[in-house]
């Protein structure tokens, strides 16, 4: 069981630092083959009754949320959970959001276990599940809500700077739709 946590936290930590890569880095050159990646993972949790993080960040969100967008494209990602992830242009702004879920890691304990990896500056957040933080550098929500860790990260996708009011707005509507 310590080894399992171990693994846990040590993958969850590896899946913050790989969100802190710029675009350029992380998107691979053949959208078909990010494509087929991110349908492979939504196929392999689909039987995960909670759902799949693709079942609540989709191109279709993307292009509710920003009617303007254009590019969009899913982004690979480091992670060993189930993540889905786009970057996309509005208006000459590039964007890159993400949502990673962690399903079934424990108590809360995890999420301040995983956040002691996190060496960079973190703030606590009230109203997002039962524990959350917000990390400016990467643009990130990470919260702990009934026994799962989720992160849910809105960047630009060149600077690599976070969109703190905008990841909080995709919060609270990817959180509601997981209710």
């Amino acid at each position: 069981m310590k080894l399992a946590k171990s693994i846990l936290i040590t993958s969850t930590a590896l899946a913050f630092v790989s969100c802190s890569e710029t675009t350029e880095n992380k998107v691979t050159d053949s959208h078909k083959e990010v494509e087929k990646t991110v349908v492979n993972t939504a196929t392999e949790q689909s039987s995960n009754s909670k759902g799949h993080a693709c079942d609540y960040l989709s191109e279709d969100y993307i292009k509710s949320k920003f009617p303007n967008a254009a590019n969009i494209k899913p982004h690979s990602s480091d992670s060993p959970y189930p993540t889905c992830s786009y970057i996309f242009q509005e208006n000459d702004e590039h964007y890159t959001i993400g949502l990673t879920i962690a399903r079934a890691v424990g108590d809360v304990s995890m999420l301040e276990t995983s956040m002691s990896f996190i060496k960079m500056e973190k703030t606590a957040l009230e109203g997002f599940g039962e524990k959350a933080y917000y990390i400016p550098k990467l643009g990130q929500i990470s919260l702990y809500k009934s026994g799962d860790l989720i992160h849910i990260n809105c960047s630009d996708g060149l600077k690599n700077t976070g969109r703190e009011a905008l990841a909080k707005e995709i919060a609270k509507e990817l959180l509601g739709k997981m209710s």
